[in-house]
């Protein structure tokens, strides 16, 4: 087994995971090939999925099967001659956000680096978190993750972990950020999408959670506030995984986290501009929301 550190915790794995920093620890959470088998007492769901609380099985066409049981363990069943770098791209994409969820984290499809505090980005597939994030990391902002966020919300307060550090951009993100594509490795045979590593910065400490950017397009960049009825609906929206929570019955716990990041008052919407040559207009907003909370929170301390 060699071990790597992720989202805080120790993974001892029985295949190599180069996106992940190698450590020396005692480990909580285990990788490891095996059998699959099936989840007892359950129907196969409508993505080909097995879930019932604290053990599921994740099925993907073309890549194998992973069996993620009690926030400790996943078994990985590759399909026969699949490539490794494929079978990864699942493994720490849907079923390590399993994994998290089953720790009790509430997990977003988000980017995060760090401006004092960790900041994140929530968005779909092509919404531009990533790119987002890396414009800021190429500024000197650390990376925190990509693609998979963990907040645990169980002391009062948001703190994210850190992840590991890998953006994965498609090529014209690359060319913007000044990269040459070809110097990147493609994540997958069959996408374009370029795998960065963003390691310079990135630390081992958890992070508190000090705004929430929800990504939109439009001609003009800006932030701007939204209506907490309306965070609450984005947070569920941009939940990972969200779609087997109610089968693991903790879609009402899911919720409540939900519930408690919205009333938290950290949620922004950020507006775009429409184009990749706009990234120094976005930081600048960045900047500037970022000075507001310097300023919100030195009135708080005056206040107390």
């Amino acid at each position: 087994m060699t071990t790597y550190r992720a989202y805080g915790f120790c993974v001892a794995s029985s295949f190599a995971l180069p996106e992940l920093v190698r450590i020396q620890a005692a480990c909580e959470v285990t990788f490891r090939r095996g059998t699959a088998g099936h989840v007892p007492n359950v129907e196969t769901n409508e993505d080909g999925h097995e879930v019932s609380e604290g053990d599921v099985r994740l099925s993907f066409e073309g890549v194998g099967a992973f069996r993620i049981r009690g926030g400790r363990e996943i078994v990985v069943e590759p399909r026969p001659g699949v490539d490794e770098a494929v079978m990864r791209l699942s493994l720490l994409g849907p079923a390590l956000a399993v994994l998290l969820h089953q720790r009790g984290f509430l997990v977003l499809h988000a980017s995060c680096v760090v401006m004092d505090g960790a900041v994140a980005f929530l968005g779909d597939s092509e919404w531009g978190k990533s790119t987002t994030a890396a414009a800021l990391y190429r500024s000197g902002r650390p990376l925190v993750a990509d693609d998979v966020l963990a907040v645990d919300l169980r002391s009062g307060s948001p703190i994210v972990r850190r992840a590991f550090p890998q953006l994965k951009l498609w090529p014209e993100s690359v060319e913007a950020l000044r990269i040459e594509p070809e110097e990147l490795r493609t994540i997958h045979p069959a996408l374009q999408k370029r795998a960065f590593r963003a390691q310079v910065g990135f630390g081992d400490d958890d992070l508190p959670l000090e705004r929430v950017y929800i990504l939109s397009d439009g001609p003009e960049v800006r932030v701007e506030a939204i209506e907490e009825q309306d965070v609450f609906v984005e947070l569920v929206r941009h939940s990972y995984a969200a779609s087997l929570l109610r089968e693991t019955g903790t879609e009402t716990a899911h919720f409540r986290q939900c519930t408690s990041l919205a009333r938290a008052g950290l949620v922004r919407r950020l507006i775009l501009g429409g184009s990749l040559d706009r990234l120094p207009e976005v930081i600048e907003a960045l900047e500037d929301d970022r000075a507001e909370v310097s300023v919100e929170r030195s009135v708080e301390r005056v206040g107390a």
